[in-house]
């Protein structure tokens, strides 16, 4: 059971990384501005992204839950005694993967207010612009503190992986650097690309190390 576990973790985590790559070339494509200080053209933006913004917003709401399989299978790695951080790690994890979530459906929801605004005009834009800027500090906020959850967790994760014998010395390494790199929000440029080597990184080395461990497995009479 526990290589089963192993492998199912190393395949969601590559295929998080597919989905993250496809949910951020598609939501570059739209062309959505949704840091803009200037809420109009933020909603404006949104609106002239149709489609491809709502797409790239519920799709995801569900690439998250690609996380559940891979701490799982993370906490199956780590040593016995370490199993109360892995939970603290897991945790943090499955906050950021949630709050993300949030933040991606306050997007569904601003692509609504995108369409109303271009097409309302007096009061009623007015009252969708001050909609408007509610929302995007909701989104900012969200987006923010799933980072900082993800950072967290990918950092105690990384330093438990230097304890455990499952996963090579430079994996660890990496992942502590991804974690402290994270934890400025402002770096999110370069947490962003980290955060998918350390998907495809672990997910590959969980996948091939699963067949060792079933390999080592005692055979049933």
């Amino acid at each position: 059971m526990r290589s089963d576990v192993i492998r199912w973790a190393g395949i969601s985590a590559l295929l998080f990384a597919v989905a993250l790559v496809v949910g951020f070339v598609v939501s570059a494509a739209s062309g959505a501005d949704l840091y803009n200080e200037d809420v109009a053209e933020m909603l404006a933006s949104i609106d002239d992204g149709g489609g491809a913004f709502v797409f790239s917003s519920v799709w995801g709401m569900f690439a998250p839950i690609l996380l559940l399989p891979l701490v799982l299978g993370l906490f199956y790695a780590h040593r016995d005694e370490d199993r109360p951080w892995a939970v603290l790690a897991s945790t943090f994890l499955l906050v950021g993967a949630v709050l993300f979530i949030l933040a991606q459906g306050v997007l569904v929801v601003l692509s609504g207010l995108g369409s109303d605004y271009v097409e309302a005009s007096g009061a009623t834009q007015t009252a969708i612009l001050r909609d408007g800027d509610a929302f995007q500090t909701l989104f900012q906020l969200f987006n923010g503190i799933a980072f900082e959850g993800l950072a967290i967790g990918i950092l105690i994760t990384g330093i438990l992986m230097l304890r455990a014998t499952f996963f090579h010395r430079l994996l660890a390494g990496f992942s502590v650097l991804v974690g402290i790199v994270g934890l400025p929000v402002f770096l999110w440029f370069i947490f962003l690309p980290g955060v998918l080597i350390w998907l495809l990184a672990i997910g590959g080395t969980m996948w091939w190390k699963s067949r060792e461990v079933a390999g080592s497995a005692p055979a049933s009479a």
